[in-house]
């Protein structure tokens, strides 16, 4: 594996293979990896595909008091990990290869998707997703991106993002990977103490639960988000939201609805951990 510090020198790289014929898989991440990034790596895995990882901590998603500064970093852990998959090439940039000039720059903005759920209580959060999945995607220029769909907004996002600016790149979620007792893997999961972690699998309990009176035939999304609130409340966490929308676009559930998605956020011990279920209603 090539580890890239600035994007000429993977720039270069990509341009060799695209005269081989081969295709650019890419998978932008911010490192401390586990088994949902492996995931994803494994899915753009194709004879005629060269795989491009990022690990970058992008400080434009972070708000004030948010945990920019003590974000797990393990790059060595993480090359480990890609080269045992046989990735070609990790492009892991400084800030300034990528913002030369962090407090002067273009700023992508995607007004709906991006001020609804995580984006309420994070109001520039998704701003900095989509700036920096932009310059990303203009630098490694690939054919296919891969995104996990536990963050099911920043797929949605990055999907009308790439159809709004006629970007040519196929984007394709992969799956939750979870845990034995179905905790959504995070690399923020690594800041849960022993007590908080055993807590933690409510919230798929809880999902589950609310899928269950769906597939019961209860449609009244109100009172089942208020239900699903209420359980994360009495297993001590601070709900951001708990919401049922509409799949293709986020927008809000109703008596037309043929397919839908419960979301939710949480803050578990100043821990704040999503996750999503997907529930086709006919």
């Amino acid at each position: 594996m090539i580890v890239h510090s600035n994007h000429h020198s993977l720039h270069q790289a990509l341009t060799a293979h695209r005269k081989d014929n081969l295709l650019v898989g890419f998978i932008p991440t911010m490192g401390h990896l586990h088994a949902g990034h492996i995931a994803l790596v494994r899915h753009a895995q194709r004879s005629d595909t060269v795989r491009v990882v990022s690990i970058f901590v992008n400080p434009l998603q972070f708000g004030q008091n948010e945990d920019y500064a003590r974000y797990p970093r393990t790059i060595e852990t993480d090359c480990a990990l890609l080269t045992q998959e046989g990735v070609e090439h990790l492009y892991a940039p400084s800030t300034n290869d990528l913002y030369p000039n962090i407090h002067h720059h273009t700023r992508i903005n995607i007004p709906h998707i991006g001020a609804i759920l995580c984006g309420r209580s994070r109001p520039n959060h998704f701003v900095g997703v989509a700036t920096i999945i932009v310059k990303l995607l203009n630098i490694v220029r690939p054919e296919t991106v891969f995104l996990g769909k536990k963050d099911y907004q920043q797929f949605i996002l990055i999907t009308q993002l790439v159809i709004d600016l006629c970007m040519d790149v196929k984007v394709v979620g992969v799956e939750t990977v979870r845990e034995s007792d179905g905790l959504a893997l995070s690399s923020r999961n690594a800041y849960l103490s022993p007590s908080a972690r055993r807590i933690a699998p409510v919230i798929y309990r809880t999902l589950v639960d609310t899928q269950k009176q769906l597939k019961a035939g209860e449609r009244n999304f109100t009172l089942l988000c208020a239900q699903g609130t209420k359980q994360l409340q009495n297993a001590d966490m601070t709900v951001d939201y708990y919401e049922i929308r509409n799949t293709n676009d986020l927008s809000e559930a109703n008596s037309q609805s043929t397919e839908v998605i419960i979301l939710v956020a949480v803050v578990l011990a100043q821990t704040r951990l999503i996750d999503n279920m997907i529930y086709r209603l006919t």
